[in-house]
């Protein structure tokens, strides 16, 4: 009966905890021209995908999701932030900063069409392309 359970817990947890199927995708990110040297990207799924947002640090101009952290298959709006330098007087970045009465998030150098108000789609299939590189501007 002891082992019965054990077993029975064991599948529950691999079930839980998933075996990793994401899909490893990698590439590069440029701002202007040249490699972003530190940031995030983010996979957004599109309406109708059933996937969880993915995020990865983007590092000397590259970034990569592993199966246990990837996306899954499907169509993603692709965000990206660079890590820009803390206004002084704020300790923590993503703290918000009061303008004329009212909340805003530090700046970010990178282009609202790069990230908030993002253009950047991908499809991303477990038997197709793995590697997208990103071209973003600057404000």
């Amino acid at each position: 009966l002891r082992a019965r359970f054990l077993s029975l817990l064991l599948l529950v947890l691999t079930t839980l905890i998933g075996c990793g199927d994401g899909i490893p995708v990698s590439g590069k990110v440029t701002l202007d021209g040249e490699p972003l040297a530190a940031g995030v990207i983010k996979f957004v799924p599109a309406a109708g995908v059933d996937a969880p947002t993915t995020s990865t640090s983007i590092t000397d101009g590259g970034y990569a999701f592993g199966s246990s952290d990837g996306p899954s298959a499907g169509i993603y709006a692709v965000e990206i932030y660079r890590d820009d330098p803390v206004p002084e007087g704020l300790d923590d970045p993503a703290t918000f900063l009061e303008q004329e009465g009212k909340l805003v998030q530090p700046p970010n150098s990178v282009a609202p069409q790069f990230n908030r108000r993002t253009i950047l789609k991908v499809e991303v299939t477990a038997s197709g392309e793995t590697e997208f590189d990103f071209q973003t501007a600057s404000r």
